[in-house]
């Protein structure tokens, strides 16, 4: 609140000292950009010095500036001149910030002369603070705090207190304008780990992105390309990663299950207190990180019934001060939204992070902890807002209605709930972005409660989940069941007809849809009938790719995986990557490990490379020295001949390219693992082992390679694949 003026002074005489303070400022402007101009290195101390004194007087002059402006005498149009007039930017561009860029490449020399000048530009600042100004100088005092903390590379106690002190000023500006991914990704950069990832999300997700976040972020993703972040030791933090970076970078995605399945293994009670975090970014992805051109977005405004328009702030026009001069206005950016095309192509990101939000979702009504009933809330939250746009159809497909059900009819009871207070503490996380829930009043609910209101409110909105008053219970529509039935019918008649140009065979799930089942809508009926009708169409193509598929059918389909029945056989990348596999698996004595000697002689050759390959490497090669030592892997040569000591080792390889044959290493190792096949096959007949159990398997990273050895006959396990299979029969 403003005070009373104790001095009254008349307009008049105020614009005519603010008149003189801005000449001021800006003759001092004017000089200092001719002596940035005309500087040359090396950089004297004594010139260093002058330019630090205009640039104090700059600071003060604009501080006086600013002080009239806010004189408690002064009209409306006074207060906004600031604001018109860009003062607090050109304060920060030509006050503060040139002066610390031309020190900064001058370190460790210039460090006094920077923590001299921060010192008093923060006092200045600080002062502006208490005037309780228009302008919000948070973000400007962080800056400052983050450049203090950029130069204490000696002095760990004081960085850490000047980070601090940076976080607490960012903290305070986005309480205040949350919408503002300026302000998140300047909080990021001085978090770490889970903290970081999440305002970086944020910076991209709110209303007003800040866009150099989408390169920040990649930092994340991997840690060698930041000088000064340490690498996480989380496992579920780094798993996470690798499912986010999928999403972000949108690569990979055709290990995407493998990826989320290794997530998952790793959620339990000991963490179920990071699922808040996990559940907004995954949020955030299914809009694209924000993106305008996300299909949530664009159906969204198509559907809203109102556009909200922003403006900039309305000056008055008396012509107090000068005109800026037309450098100093900055252009306005065209409307993102004009270029807009809706497109019916399914996003593929909204189709991965939905599928990793319902996985969560599902388990998370597995369990009966408080965090997985905040879980819960959280999806149905997005759910509800989803559908109040009618958007939540876009992804039904991926919710596991059984389990949600289950659990819904759990918790609900006849008892009436009186509309309460629905909103939940985690509704603030969302505050500012593209996604703001809002906040309803009323009695407070438990958690159990709010969640059966939401439920029941997503009923009113969305025409697949109704709840039944006398049954007291949620159930499906058969208008959901009609949809569905709908999609997976255009996605088994869109791989039939792409099936031709894939190398391996595309299996269709054999629903029996010749039977009409008793009591189900015509819809569903009409629809099964259309599917006859499909397949009727695609028949002849169909017939001459299933004649060719069986021709080589005995090649492609491959048994079960069995402990003891089958072989183990790993790639260099696994060895390298991956090696806690190889020990769980022979930790767990259920399997026969199998190493190629082509891999062996692979890690001799990388030893020498840089960390972390190079010990990678060499930590390999001794253990599995010592498995062999004590038999628990056998190393075998491609054409099968097995090894029993790794001091003496040959084999004859040609390279060349045979007539019908591969001469790389991925072909002798795949080489070898048909030779163990076919032994391994001899065996398993005289041991009368079913034709169902696999006799040879293969663990690789390497995606290629795993698609070549298929088409040879060989199965393939990805490092999480490998991890499941000896984890599951290991437990089991």
């Amino acid at each position: 609140p403003r005070h009373p003026d104790p001095c009254p002074v008349s307009t008049d005489l105020l614009i005519a000292h603010i008149r003189k303070a801005y000449a001021a400022a800006c003759d001092l402007e004017k000089l200092l950009h001719r002596e940035h101009a005309h500087l040359a290195p090396p950089l004297a101390f004594p010139l260093a010095a002058r330019l630090g004194n205009l640039h104090e007087e700059l600071v003060q002059q604009f501080v006086v500036f600013l002080s009239l402006c806010n004189h408690p005498s002064a009209t409306q149009p006074i207060h906004n001149l600031p604001l018109k007039y860009k003062i607090p930017a050109r304060l920060w561009d030509t006050g503060i910030l040139a002066y610390l860029d031309l020190l900064r490449p001058h370190l460790p020399d210039t460090k006094d002369q920077m923590s001299t000048f921060i010192l008093h530009v923060y006092g200045n600042l600080t002062t502006l603070v208490e005037m309780n100004l228009l302008f919000d100088w948070s973000e400007t005092l962080g800056d400052l705090s983050r450049y203090r903390v950029a130069i204490e590379h000696d002095d760990p106690e004081d960085r850490d207190h000047w980070a601090d002190i940076a976080k607490e000023w960012y903290l305070k500006g986005v309480e205040r304008k949350p919408e503002k991914g300026r302000l998140w990704h300047h909080l990021a950069i001085l978090e770490s780990d889970w903290q970081k990832i999440i305002n970086y999300t944020k910076s991209l997700f709110a209303r007003k992105p800040f866009s150099p976040s989408k390169e920040s972020i990649l930092t994340v993703f991997d840690p060698s390309l930041s000088t000064d972040q340490v690498p996480c030791t989380d496992p579920l933090y780094n798993s996470f990663i690798a499912v986010l970076k999928a999403l972000f970078l949108r690569i990979e995605l055709d290990d995407f299950d493998a990826v989320v399945d290794d997530f998952i293994l790793l959620f339990d009670s000991s963490n179920w207190n990071r699922v808040q975090q996990v559940l907004f970014i995954t949020i955030s992805a299914l809009w694209n990180f924000g993106a305008p051109t996300s299909k949530l977005y664009i159906q969204r405004q198509m559907s809203s019934c109102s556009v909200e328009l922003h403006s900039d702030d309305v000056f008055d026009d008396d012509d107090i001060l000068p005109p800026l001069a037309s450098s100093e206005i900055s252009s306005v950016p065209e409307n993102p939204h004009a270029q807009l095309q809706v497109e019916s192509a399914i996003d593929i990101v909204l189709e991965k992070s939905s599928q990793f939000l319902f996985e969560i979702l599902d388990l998370a009504c597995q369990h009966s902890s408080k965090e997985a009933c905040g879980a819960i809330y959280m999806c149905l939250r997005h759910m509800h807002y989803l559908a109040t746009y009618g958007l939540l159809h876009l992804i039904e497909h991926a919710v596991k209605w059984n389990s949600l059900l289950e659990f819904l009819n759990s918790v609900v009871t006849g008892r009436e709930i009186d509309d309460g207070c629905t909103s939940d503490p985690m509704d603030e996380e969302f505050k500012g972005m593209v996604v703001e829930y809002l906040q309803s009043t009323g009695s407070p609910l438990s958690q159990t409660e709010k969640i059966v209101v939401l439920a029941k409110e997503i009923t009113q909105h969305y025409d697949g989940l109704v709840f039944d008053v006398v049954g007291v219970k949620f159930k499906t529509t058969s208008t959901l069941s009609v949809r569905l039935l709908q999609r997976e019918l255009e996605t088994q008649f869109i791989s039939s007809r792409d099936s031709e140009s894939e190398e391996e065979e595309h299996v269709v799930c054999n629903i029996d849809d010749e039977q009409n089942v008793q009591g189900e809508s015509e819809a569903i009926r009409q629809l099964r009938e259309r599917r006859r009708e499909l397949r009727a169409i695609l028949g002849q193509k169909e017939q001459s790719r299933i004649t060719k598929i069986k021709a080589v059918g005995k090649k492609i389909r491959f048994g079960k995986i069995v402990p003891r029945a089958t072989i183990l056989m790993f790639d260099t990348n696994i060895l390298v990557s991956h090696l806690d596999i190889l020990k769980a698996a022979v930790d767990s004595g259920n399997w026969t490990i199998v190493v190629p000697l082509i891999v062996i002689t692979e890690l001799d050759g990388l030893k020498n490379s840089a960390d972390p390959l190079g010990p990678s490497s060499v930590n390999a090669i001794s253990t599995i020295e010592a498995y062999l030592h004590a038999h628990r892997v056998r190393v075998v040569t491609h054409k099968g001949n097995a090894l029993n000591t790794l001091f003496f080792r040959s084999e004859d390889l040609n390279f060349s390219a045979e007539e019908g044959k591969r001469g790389t290493i991925d072909d002798k190792i795949i080489d070898a693992a048909i030779t163990q096949k076919q032994k391994n096959t001899l065996c398993s007949e005289k041991a009368n082992i079913a034709d169902s159990v696999e006799s040879v398997v293969l663990v690789t990273g390497d995606r290629n390679m795993r698609i070549i050895a298929t088409a040879r006959g060989i199965k393939t396990l990805s490092p999480s694949g490998a991890k499941r299979e000896v984890v599951r029969k290991r437990n089991g």
